[in-house]
Order: C-alpha cells, then sequence, then structure tokens
C-alpha cells in the first residue's frame, strides 16, 4: 500500500506547488547482520523514471528479530556519499525521509560500510556521528506507520527522537498516507503551505478524510514546534535539483 502511493510523491509536489524542481530518490533498508541486500538506492529523478525503483527493489523481511535495521547506513549514504544542488549551491537542506518500526543500530562497522558503500572509515562510524553529516545536507525525519510491529513501542519513538529531534519522528495513523504525509511537510517547510490549509489542499487532490486526519495528526508536533518559521526562510532553488529522498523499509 504504502509502494503504490510514493509513487504518487512527485505528481503531488508539483500538482500543489510545495516546491520548486524536485528531485526524488528512493532507497530500500534492510539489515546487514542478516539480508542479503540491506542497502539499495536508486538515483535523483525528475520525472516518473523513480517509479522503476519502486517495482524492483528486493524487500527481503528477514530481521534479526531485535528490533533493530541498518538505517544507519542508508544515513551513512545519504550524509557522505550524495550530492544535491540545493546544498551544494545554495546551501539550502534537502528532506530524507525514513519510514519504518524499527531502532537504528549504534554504529555502522567498518566492514559494512566497506561491502555496501565502498567507503574506508578506521573503526566504524557512530549512530550519533552519522546523524549528524546527514542532517546538515537534509531535514532528516523518521515516519513510524500504525500496523508496523513496534507502533506502539514508546523505546522506538524515543530513541529516534533523540537522534533527529521529537518533532521529526512521526506517527503515521494511516499508512496510505504516507505520500500526502511527505507532500504536507515538505510544503509546511518550504512556506507554500500554511498549517490551515492541509485539510483543503489535501481534498483538493482527492484524498479521503482518513488521509487528512492522519496528515493533520501526524504533523501536529512539528507544527508546534516553531521548526515550520526557522525552515521557511530559506531560498528556493532557482533551477533543478531541490533534493528529496525517501528511504523506506
Amino acid at each position: 500500500k504504502m509502494q503504490k502511493k510514493l509513487g504518487q510523491l512527485m505528481g503531488l509536489l508539483l500538482r500543489k506547488g510545495y516546491i520548486k524542481d524536485p528531485q526524488v530518490l528512493f532507497a530500500a533498508v534492510g539489515d546487514a547482520r542478516c539480508d542479503r541486500v540491506p542497502l539499495q538506492v536508486g538515483q535523483f529523478e525528475s520525472d516518473v523514471a523513480m517509479d522503476d525503483d519502486l517495482t524492483t527493489f528486493v524487500l527481503e523481511g528477514g530481521g534479526g528479530g531485535q528490533n533493530t535495521e541498518s538505517y544507519e547506513d542508508a544515513l551513512y549514504f545519504f550524509g557522505h556519499r550524495t550530492d544535491i544542488d540545493c546544498y551544494e549551491k545554495r546551501g539550502k537542506k534537502g528532506y530524507l525521509f525514513l519510514i519504518g518500526d524499527e531502532k537504528p543500530y549504534v554504529r555502522s562497522g567498518k566492514e559494512e560500510l566497506q561491502a555496501l558503500i565502498a567507503d574506508d572509515v578506521q573503526d566504524g562510524v557512530s549512530i550519533k556521528d552519522i546523524v549528524k553529516a546527514a542532517q546538515e545536507k537534509y531535514n532528516v525525519f523518521f515516519i513510524i506507520p500504525k500496523g508496523t510491529s513496534h507502533y506502539h513501542d514508546p523505546v522506538l519513538r524515543e530513541t529516534w527522537q533523540a537522534l533527529i529531534g521529537p518533532q521529526n519522528v512521526i506517527m503515521l495513523e494511516e499508512p496510505g498516507a504516507v505520500c500526502e504525509l511527505i507532500g504536507s511537510t515538505i510544503g509546511l517547510l518550504e512556506g507554500n503551505l500554511d498549517a490551515g490549509g492541509i485539510a483543503s489542499d489535501l481534498a483538493d487532490v482527492g484524498a479521503s478524510t482518513a488521509i487528512v486526519r492522519a496528515v493533520t495528526g501526524g504533523l501536529d508536533d512539528l507544527i508546534k514546534s516553531g521548526a515550520l518559521v526557522k525552515a521557511a526562510t530559506g531560498t528556493l532553488p532557482d533551477k533543478a535539483g531541490g533534493g528529496t529522498s525517501v528511504t523506506r523499509l
């Protein structure tokens, strides 16, 4: 369900004008301790070519039974291995959304970074340093959809809140609202959508009452945090390069 909805993200961003000239990249995250393909990354695309990645990703779902997945490896990749025009040329952050229901490991090991990303590090990298590097380029969010195994686990939420900030951890009551949630978040932070206009904007694109309720409820903490005012002060890209990354299970 979420996989199909993510493919509609570009259309929503363009139709509502939430960000100028967006480029979207999809990636998939697994567990580097037990999966065969724990990190799969597409390319930044400006058209429907990105949909191909959503259909070709291998979702193993093996897991290790320890309530952790290798999100730290994905974050490391985006922090160290991506170049986005909005940041490189204009000093403006892109957007990175992770979707999942488990905690990251406390560090990326030397061997896995070499195997997955071909980066040589001395002794591995801690999750705190990895998050710091990713947040230099991106506004990082973690979305926890209802119906996943650990949705109600307070430790999961608190772990991510401590890493990326309480307002950037979003509890999503309706998994089918993931596209609308991401689009609305970007619109708010870009200053092209105000909190009072979320419901009408979503209704305009045909969103159901359940989706509108899930999005407005999920964004409540972000809206109340005051982060929107700060984020909306940046300048919009003049040309292509508004990087939006979506990393999912």
